[in-house]
C-alpha cells in the first residue's frame, strides 16, 4: 500500500496536513513565556538597583535609569503582542468566557496589524535609546550618535510603511 492509498484510508489530504501544522508554532509561542519570566526577574533587578542608588544618582541618571525600566516594559509588551497576537493570526481564535475581560486589540487583529503594532512598539524602544544617546552626548562621538539615529529613523519609516500598507490593503476600493 502506498501513500496516497493510506491517506485515503485514513481520510487524510495534503491540505489537512497542512492546515493541521500551524499547531508546530505552539511551542514556539509557549516558549515565549520562560522568556517573559527571565525579563521580570531582569525587571525586578533593575527596580531593585533605582532604590538602592536612588540618592547616588544624579538627576540624568535617575532619568536613564528609569527609561531603562520602560524600555523592559516595552519590550515585554511586544512578547506578549508576538506571544498572544501570533497564535491568533496564526494558530486559532481564544475563546473566552463572556464574563472574562477580553482584550480590546484581540478583536481586530490580523498579521498587518500585528506587524504595525511591533513596529510602533520598536519606534518607541528606539526613542528611548535615542534619548539616553542623547543624554549621554557628551560620551558619545558623532558617528555614534548618527547611527543611533539612523537607526530610529529606519524603526521609524519601517512602521510608516507597514502602517501605510495596511492602511491601502485595507480600505474599501
Amino acid at each position: 500500500m502506498d501513500l496516497n492509498q493510506t491517506m485515503k484510508k485514513l481520510n487524510i489530504s495534503s491540505a489537512d496536513i497542512l492546515y493541521y501544522s500551524r499547531w508546530i508554532l505552539w511551542p514556539f509561542y509557549a516558549g515565549l513565556i520562560p522568556v517573559l519570566i527571565m525579563f521580570l526577574i531582569r525587571y525586578f533587578a533593575k527596580l531593585y538597583k533605582i532604590f538602592e542608588e536612588l540618592w547616588n544618582y544624579s538627576d540624568a541618571q535617575l532619568m536613564l535609569a528609569i527609561l531603562h525600566i520602560l524600555d523592559s516594559v516595552l519590550v515585554a509588551n511586544l512578547i506578549i503582542m508576538i506571544m498572544i497576537g501570533g497564535f491568533v493570526s496564526f494558530i486559532r481564535a481564544l475563546n473566552f468566557p463572556e464574563n472574562q475581560v477580553q482584550l480590546s486589540w484581540l478583536s481586530h487583529v490580523d498579521a498587518f496589524a500585528l506587524k504595525t503594532k511591533l513596529g510602533l512598539s520598536l519606534v518607541g524602544i528606539s526613542s528611548i535609546h535615542l534619548l539616553e544617546a542623547f543624554v549621554e552626548a557628551r560620551e558619545h562621538d558623532l558617528i555614534h550618535m548618527v547611527k543611533v539615529m539612523a537607526t530610529h529613523l529606519v524603526f521609524v519609516i519601517s512602521a510608516v510603511v507597514l502602517a501605510w500598507i495596511e492602511r491601502i490593503t485595507k480600505s474599501p476600493r
